[in-house]
C-alpha cells in the first residue's frame, strides 16, 4: 500500500534553514580536507612499508623452522591444519577442519521506502510530495520501525544475532599463526543443521515450531513467510594450501613492524609467490586511495553546496532565476572543489614526499589561476560576439 503526504514551506523558513546549513557545510569541507591530507599519509606510508617489505621478505620452507630467521620477514606456503575447531556452543555447532563458523540470522520484516518530488512556487516556497510505499523482506539488519511514517508496520525485535566464531591458532607446515589473521580466507559453504541447533532456535524464538530446509533453520513457513519470521544458517571456511607472510618468531608467525611503524602480515589461499602478495597489496593501496580521494572531494562539493545554498534560496523566489543560480554555484562548487582538494592532497604529499607534493601544489594553484582567466576571455568573446 502507498501513502502520500504533501508538504510545504515558506522561502523564509528555507532561508532561515539554508543559514545553518551555511555552517554545516563549512564544517564538511573542513573534515573533507583533514580527510583528503590523511589519506595521502596514509597512502605513501602504506607504500613504503610494502617497498620495504618487498626488499626484506625471504622465502623459506614452511616445515623446517630456522633459528637464523628469527625476527626476519619470512614468506611460507603449505598445507593449513587448523588447531582444534570454530563453535557456536549456544545452539550446537561446530565445524571440524574449518578456520572458521559464521552464523546468520535474518528476519522477515518490513521496510519504508520515500519517493519525493519538490516543486519551488513562485514567490520560493516550496511543495514536497512524498510517498510511503512499505514491503516486506528478509534482511540480518534490524529495521527500527518506530521511526516509519505511518504505524501498523511494526517490527518485532531480533531473538538474537548472528555471530563468526574463529579457530584460536592454525599451523602452516611448522609455524603456527593466530585464528583471528586467517579468518578473512576461504568462502563459505553451508553446514546442515542438527537437532540441538532447531531446539535452540525455537527456544531462543519464544517456542515457535521450527523446520529445517535447504540447509537453513525457519520459523514459520518457508514459503509463505510472516513478518517476524527467522532463518537461521551456518557456513563453515575450509582452507588446505595457504601462504603467508609474516615475522617469524620462534616457531609462530605474526605481524612485522617496518621502520615507519606499519604492521605487514599477508595470508593468501594456494601457493603464492611473496613478489605476487606484494603486487596485490601495492594494487589494494592504489584502489583505496583513490576510493578515499573520490569520496573526499565529494563530501568537499556536498559541503561548499551546502554553503552556498543560500544564494539558491534567495534568488528562487523567481524560481527560474533560481535555476540559474543553481547551476552556476554548482560550477562555483567543483571549482573549489578541484583548487581546496588539489591543495589537500598537495599538502599531504608536501609534508610526505616534498619533491612530488611541489609539483601537485603547483598544478593546483596554477587551475586555481588559470581556469577563472579562460573564463573571463570566453565571457568578453560572447560579448563582443
Amino acid at each position: 500500500m502507498t501513502y502520500v503526504q504533501t508538504t510545504r514551506q515558506s522561502w523564509l523558513s528555507r532561508l532561515t534553514n539554508s543559514v545553518g546549513g551555511m555552517f554545516v557545510g563549512l564544517a564538511l569541507v573542513l573534515a573533507a580536507f583533514a580527510l583528503l591530507f590523511w589519506n595521502e599519509g596514509r597512502a605513501i606510508k602504506t607504500a613504503r612499508a610494502l617497498a620495504e617489505g618487498a626488499r626484506l621478505v625471504l622465502s623459506v620452507s614452511a616445515d623446517r623452522i630456522d633459528p637464523a630467521n628469527e625476527a626476519k620477514l619470512v614468506h611460507i606456503s603449505g598445507s593449513l591444519a587448523p588447531q582444534g575447531e570454530p563453535t557456536d556452543n549456544q545452539f550446537g555447532m561446530s565445524a571440524p577442519g574449518a578456520i572458521r563458523l559464521a552464523r546468520k540470522v535474518e528476519m522477515y520484516q518490513w521496510q519504508e521506502k520515500r519517493d519525493s518530488t519538490t516543486t519551488t512556487n513562485v514567490g520560493g516556497s516550496q511543495t514536497t510530495e512524498t510517498k510511503f510505499s512499505y514491503e516486506r523482506k528478509w534482511t540480518e539488519q534490524a529495521i527500527n520501525s518506530s521511526s516509519f511514517q505511518y504505524s501498523g508496520h511494526d517490527n518485532p525485535p531480533f531473538p538474537f544475532s548472528g555471530q563468526t566464531f574463529v579457530i584460536d591458532s592454525a599451523r602452516l607446515g611448522g609455524f603456527a599463526i593466530e585464528g583471528n589473521r586467517l579468518s578473512g580466507l576461504g568462502n563459505l559453504e553451508l553446514v546442515a543443521p542438527g537437532q540441538t541447533a532447531l531446539d535452540a532456535v525455537s527456544q531462543l524464538a519464544g517456542r515457535r515450531r521450527v523446520r529445517s530446509q535447504g540447509g537453513m533453520v525457519w520459523t514459520g513457513d518457508p514459503q509463505q513467510p510472516q513478518i517476524g519470521d527467522l532463518r537461521v544458517s551456518w557456513s563453515r571456511a575450509v582452507v588446505d594450501t595457504t601462504s603467508a607472510i609474516g615475522r617469524q618468531t620462534g616457531d609462530g608467525l605474526g605481524g612485522f613492524r617496518t621502520s615507519n611503524g606499519r604492521e605487514l602480515f599477508f595470508a593468501r589461499i594456494g601457493k603464492v609467490p611473496a613478489d605476487a602478495i606484494f603486487r596485490q597489496e601495492a594494487t589494494s593501496n592504489a584502489i583505496l586511495t583513490w576510493a578515499i580521494r573520490l569520496l573526499g572531494l565529494f563530501l568537499m562539493y556536498m559541503g561548499f553546496g551546502l554553503s552556498l545554498r543560500i544564494f539558491r534560496v534567495a534568488a528562487d523566489i523567481i524560481p527560474p532565476l533560481g535555476r540559474l543560480v543553481q547551476f552556476g554555484l554548482g560550477m562555483v562548487a567543483m571549482l573549489s572543489t578541484l583548487i581546496l582538494g588539489s591543495l589537500a592532497i598537495g599538502l599531504g604529499w608536501l609534508f610526505y614526499r616534498p619533491l612530488l607534493g611541489a609539483a601537485i601544489l603547483a598544478i593546483g594553484l596554477g587551475a586555481a589561476w588559470l581556469l577563472p582567466r579562460l573564463a573571463g576571455v570566453r565571457t568578453k568573446t560572447a560579448t563582443s560576439g
